[in-house]
């Protein structure tokens, strides 16, 4: 079947069997030390994981490996997960992991999203066309930017006070869009600026977010509260329907 041969080469082959032909991964958890139990899930295959999976191939004009069969996969099933979320699926150390998670975003498939202390990797938008759910793209990015508000209003409740510089560094934004979301947060009554403007400025809770915390002292502030209170403020464009979203517009 060529499956198993003496070179070792047998489960990668097996997986990238799985996988290419549109089924999930091979199943070893029933293995134990004396024997070696295998499941390989059958089913109706997923035609449309298949057709992007050429389609990319022919673009780059190369064939892809397990490892980067095995993510794209879980980030088809799964949506988004962390780097050691994908050492964990490829089974090889989280720099490594993350080394493979860099190249596909410079192959354009798949893209870093701000999760909360930590990053995240999702389907980029064109996989998400070419998937034909670009709508499902858009609510993605939406969610991204409720964190960032999320994490802002835990910063100043915390420290008391956020600066744009401060902003971009934790969000890991460039200035600009720090200082549009700062904004947008003072807009809508989360914050309210302080000091004599430009440079000097900074932001504080507004005074009804004050009220409203369950715990301002830094080590019992809860995320999820504050991520609730910043998706009650969350605007509509956020949502727009439109595939390329610019959810941080430079001006």
């Amino acid at each position: 079947m060529g499956i198993v041969e003496r070179t070792g080469r047998g489960v990668r082959l097996i997986y990238s069997g799985q996988i290419r032909t549109g089924h999930l991964p091979p199943d070893y958890s029933r293995t134990s030390e004396i024997s070696v139990s295998l499941r390989l899930p059958g089913g109706k295959a997923d035609v449309g994981f298949v057709t992007v999976v050429l389609s990319e191939e022919k673009r780059l004009s190369r064939e892809f490996g397990v490892d980067e069969l095995l993510l794209l996969n879980m980030l088809w099933h799964q949506r988004e997960f962390t780097p050691n979320d994908a050492a964990n699926i490829i089974q090889k150390s989280e720099g490594e992991a993350r080394q493979l998670l860099e190249h596909l975003t410079d192959d354009g498939l798949v893209e870093k999203i701000k999760g909360y202390r930590r990053h995240e990797y999702m389907l980029s938008a064109s996989m998400y066309r070419k998937i034909g759910k670009p709508e499902a793209y858009v609510r993605r990015r939406g969610i991204d930017r409720v964190r960032m508000r999320a994490m802002i209003v835990e910063y100043v409740g915390a420290y008391g006070k956020i600066t744009r510089r401060d902003t971009a560094k934790m969000c890991q934004i460039n200035a600009s869009q720090a200082g549009w979301l700062l904004r947008k947060m003072t807009e809508d009554g989360l914050l309210k600026i302080e000091g004599l403007g430009g440079v000097g400025s900074y932001y504080v809770l507004a005074s009804n977010q004050i009220n409203s915390l369950p715990n301002k002292k830094q080590d019992n502030i809860n995320l999820g509260d504050l991520q609730n209170q910043a998706e009650e403020h969350q605007v509509d464009e956020d949502i727009s329907g439109q595939l390329e979203l610019n959810l941080y517009p430079s001006k």
